[in-house]
């Protein structure tokens, strides 16, 4: 998905440029993917974020870049936090992507969104707290509006991904974390981007995903990292 991101022209993070050594991403299965994802017609090939690893390789070598995708199909935000802060701590990460909140809609027939808050305040802030510095991206998730419920269950999944939604934007604010506004992102409009079941990235989201971690850790937080092989052309926004 292409990117959509505030503006912080007027932070130093965005002036100096920054190397990535090691490289962790947290999260559910748009993260992961399906854990059935063979069975899925048109469901990535490629995940997002190992096209963003290969992109920050890219561009430190010689140097390397470890990379360790510990997001989990089917997890919700506490179980993220539950199961993936201390792994992510012990790699000491200079760039962390943090992407959940969808299960915690779906898997529920009331979304409890103070637990997701608390659990996304946790990951937040035991991150921060240990790595300071590290450069740190989260995202909204997609209304997933190509799900194919029945109109009452849409309904109840675009609320509560609206809060979500809204907790995320919150939270990321409040422990200096950038974050991505996919809940609003046109190509989140777009069939051709997730697979049949309607969730998960197509090869073609799994892309603009990526693309738009790249462009926002680049041009607002000032990571280097390789974007030509990334399909980040503007005109596919329209």
């Amino acid at each position: 998905m292409a990117a959509t991101f505030p503006s912080r022209a007027g932070d130093p993070g965005a002036r100096t440029r920054r190397a990535v050594r090691s490289y962790v991403a947290i999260g559910d299965s748009f993260t992961a993917g399906a854990a059935e994802a063979s069975t899925i017609e048109g469901h990535a090939e490629r995940l997002w974020a190992d096209e963003l690893a290969e992109a920050l390789r890219s561009a430190a070598a010689p140097a390397e870049v470890a990379y360790r995708n510990l997001a989990v199909p089917g997890a919700s935000g506490p179980e993220v936090a539950a199961g993936q802060i201390e792994p992510a701590l012990q790699l000491s990460p200079d760039l962390v992507t943090v992407f959940c909140g969808a299960n915690d809609v779906l898997l529920s027939i009331r979304p409890d969104i103070d637990a997701y808050r608390a659990a996304l305040s946790e990951i937040f802030g035991s991150l921060r707290s240990v790595f300071p510095d590290a450069a740190m991206v989260t995202a909204t998730c997609p209304d997933l509006q190509f799900l194919p419920f029945r109109p009452r269950s849409s309904e109840r999944v675009r609320r509560g991904m609206s809060a979500v939604s809204e907790a995320t934007r919150e939270l990321a604010g409040g422990h200096d974390v950038l974050c991505l506004d996919f809940a609003t992102n046109p190509q989140a409009g777009k069939r051709e981007n997730f697979a049949a079941d309607g969730i998960h990235p197509s090869d073609a989201g799994s892309r603009h995903t990526a693309a738009a971690f790249a462009e926002a850790i680049d041009e607002v937080l000032g990571v280097e990292i390789d974007r030509r092989g990334l399909d980040i052309d503007s005109e596919e926004e329209a």
